[in-house]
């Protein structure tokens, strides 16, 4: 063992203080110092405490973790080997074996489970299948329905149009919708026809509405990304340029759509599609949206028809007296346009089985006795579907309107339908059918002056076409030649 040793070498004054009966033995090696306390205390807290520091880290963390090695390591694995895992593979064991009673009974269980779960799930869908195809079938009959099983009661007629361009109108704010269908005019093709991109919007595009004096018939156009509008009389078509004064030109020789914003016979690259409806717009805002050209449409002189437009054609009766009709669908793009000088009061238009557009010779008139659309002249057969009717004036179409298509019923819904042709007749350029509801509808093709009727209509409330001064037993046709057209109640 280390001696720690100590030497005093300062020195100060002792006071002794002497009584008579008081024998002092003085041993020099043990003196009580009280001056000098405070050195002694100052020392042992700044050095001894210090070595005896140094001391311990240098030699009993040695001595502690050779204890710890020799020792107290042993002892706990010998603890854990002998003690704690025996009693955690006895307890494994002990749960195993409680799990493991019966297993056979809990795995057929367990089977059951899985299978009934497969079973429910399989039969989810298989119902849903069914359902699909029932919702399918549905569908298909109801296609069915329109376009076959009633075709020996229905003809010439539109069977479906479709709905590819969607605009709402809220608070005079008119919005073309995502997800119409636009058809822009792109130049020819190799063989000469007319070429056409077909372009679905992706986004909701506000139709501007810009501010007028007064009320304005305005037709749309659209990009792929941007939409435009005009008023009707500052729209055109032909192969030549209109010259100043017109917003939009359909130029036919090169099949572009073009846009002059300055109306100063400048016009853009193109890219406009083929018109989108019309609308009238006053004071910044819409007020009404009147024509969509969904099917069918008109630009300047041009009128067209748009793919997957279908109808039934008449084409004679069946052995038992029914109709019998050609179903047809238009495949492409079909366009008419007008002789600068054409003029055409609500003339009616055809379809051709071949999905091109006719009407301008007045002789071609359905007729129901035969169910066939004939050539008034030498009474040939033309396969033509009536459409609508339009009016031309100068070469500029006015109005173009086409029929709705027709909406069959249910074959159980049979009350719907009992109105059927119970007469018919052809006098002249005349003819008739009466209905066992007492319908009575009358058409022909005249020259101007004073029409009478085959038969007579009970009042002046039945519809009239191209003519004017009603009476029950005739009217007045409208100047020139021209079809006509009637449909009211029949006198009794």
């Amino acid at each position: 063992m280390e001696i720690i040793s100590t030497t005093i070498e300062d020195t100060s004054t002792i006071e002794v203080f002497w009584q008579d009966e008081v024998k002092i033995d003085v041993d020099l090696s043990v003196l009580y110092i009280k001056s000098g306390q405070k050195e002694i205390a100052d020392y042992v807290e700044n050095v001894s405490k210090q070595e005896i520091s140094a001391y311990t880290q240098e030699y009993s963390r040695p001595i502690v973790t050779q204890v710890v090695e020799e020792l107290a390591e042993p002892l706990v694995e010998n603890y854990v080997e002998t003690i704690s895992k025996p009693e955690i593979d006895k307890h494994i064991a002990h749960k195993i074996s409680e799990f493991n009673t019966d297993v056979e009974e809990k795995q057929q269980t367990i089977n059951t489970c899985v299978s009934e779960t497969t079973n429910q799930a399989s039969l989810a869908t298989i119902k849903a299948t069914e359902a699909a195809t029932s919702a399918t079938q549905a569908s298909q009959h109801a296609i069915q329905a329109s376009e076959y099983n009633f075709r020996n009661i229905i003809t010439n007629c539109i069977t479906a149009i479709p709905q590819d361009i969607i605009f709402t109108l809220e608070n005079g704010v008119l919005t073309l919708k995502s997800g119409s269908k636009i058809y822009i005019p792109s130049g020819k093709k190799a063989d000469g026809s007319n070429n056409f991109k077909k372009v679905i919007i992706k986004q909701d595009m506000t139709i501007p509405a810009y501010t007028y004096s007064g009320p304005a018939s305005t037709m749309f156009f659209a990009k792929e990304d941007s939409t435009q509008v005009a008023t009707t009389i500052a729209i055109a078509s032909g192969e030549t340029s209109p010259g100043e004064g017109y917003n939009f030109w359909y130029d036919t020789s090169a099949n572009i759509i073009k846009y002059s914003s300055s109306v100063n016979d400048n016009w853009d690259s193109g890219g406009w599609s083929l018109p989108l409806g019309l609308g009238l717009r006053s004071s910044g805002i819409y007020t009404s949206l009147e024509q969509i050209f969904n099917g069918f449409g008109y630009i300047g002189s041009t009128i067209f028809s748009l793919p997957d437009v279908k109808g039934l054609i008449a084409n004679g009766k069946n052995s038992d007296g029914s109709l019998h009709n050609i179903a047809f669908t238009t495949s492409e793009i079909n366009m008419y346009t007008f002789d600068k000088n054409a003029n055409y009061n609500n003339r009616i238009y055809w379809l051709t089985s071949s999905g091109s557009l006719g009407g301008l010779n007045p002789n071609i008139q359905y007729n129901s006795q035969f169910n066939k659309v004939l050539y008034n002249v030498d009474y040939s057969q033309r396969l033509y579907c009536d459409i609508g009717c339009f009016t031309v004036i100068n070469g500029v179409v006015q109005t173009f309107l086409s029929k709705t298509p027709f909406k069959a019923v249910d074959n159980w819904e049979t009350s719907l339908i009992d109105d059927y042709i119970i007469e018919t007749g052809i006098s002249g350029n005349q003819w008739y059918e009466l209905y066992k509801s007492n319908r009575l509808k009358q058409g022909g093709y005249s020259q101007s002056g004073n029409i009478t009727f085959i038969k007579p209509y009970a009042d002046t409330n039945y519809t009239l076409i191209n003519g004017n001064s009603k009476s029950t037993t005739g009217f007045t046709i409208n100047t020139g030649f021209g079809d006509w057209y009637s449909d009211g109640k029949g006198a009794q």
